[in-house]
């Protein structure tokens, strides 16, 4: 009997997604390529956020943010100190500010990848996918080594039912770092949403093997017993499922292919 598509995936793509939509600060590209996409900075946010704070994490967010809005106040052309600002906007939920910072910092410095990305992820929270999608493909353009922005731009794809673009942006961003904790588990959720059920094990006892520590890991062996379930009329290919093993202590390197399952 085939088993039911299991929707749990789906849901953890989502919350995936939102647990690595803020990213730790980075320095300027070294390079940029191409001209940068406009950005116009609205005058100021329409409102404070499109998810409701309490009344106690505002107060929280209140003190949080206050040393880096002096920051910005008292050196307004510094790309970096809106880019931190916008990391911590949206850390409390307040997008429309989060996205008036990080247009600003890329205003100033067009070469700030990481900014472009973070851009992106809040226009696409936004429901503005097309514009996040240009960001985050012209991030990709500034910085092409690094996976990060291939991972974000996967996400959005997936999410938006563009699953075999979604699946190569996956994979180029694995072909530079075959470890990647994020790219790995997506992956593997959609293999899963296309009932590949072993590809989807390999790829989320990777996450279980290199990054054990890992919010993706946690999340993994909720997927690892959904689908064990799914197979409890079948216990053979179950059990095939459950021997899967991956070295640990012989991770792939940049430019090298998983080993074969």
């Amino acid at each position: 009997m085939k088993p039911l598509r299991p929707c749990l995936f789906l849901l953890l793509l989502a919350l995936a997604a939102l647990l690595a939509g803020s990213s730790a600060p980075a320095a300027p590209a070294d390079s940029q390529a191409g001209s940068a996409p406009a950005a116009a900075v609205p005058a100021a946010p329409a409102s404070d956020s499109v998810r409701a704070l309490s009344a106690a994490d505002s107060a929280r967010a209140a003190a949080d943010l206050k040393p880096l809005e002096e920051a910005v106040r008292a050196d307004s052309l510094s790309p970096m100190k809106r880019f931190l600002l916008g990391n911590a906007y949206y850390d409390h939920a307040r997008l429309q500010e989060a996205r008036v910072q990080f247009e600003r910092a890329v205003a100033l410095d067009s070469t700030l990848w990481k900014a472009w990305v973070n851009l992106a992820t809040v226009m696409d929270e936004l429901a503005l996918s097309n514009s996040a999608r240009e960001y985050f493909n012209h991030a990709i353009r500034l910085n092409p080594t690094d996976p990060f922005p291939y991972v974000k731009l996967a996400n959005s794809l997936y999410a938006d039912g563009q699953r075999r673009d979604a699946i190569d942006n996956y994979r180029k961003a694995l072909k530079l770092d075959p470890t990647h904790a994020e790219a790995l588990f997506m992956l593997g959720n959609a293999f899963a949403d296309q009932e590949m059920y072993r590809q989807a094990v390999v790829q989320w006892k990777m996450v279980q093997a290199y990054h054990p520590e890992s919010a993706e890991a946690h999340m993994v062996q909720e997927n690892l017993n959904t689908v064990y379930s799914f197979f409890a009329d079948q216990p053979e290919y179950r059990k095939q499922l459950e021997a899967i093993r991956v070295d640990a202590s012989a991770p792939p390197k940049a430019g090298q292919t998983a080993p074969k399952h």
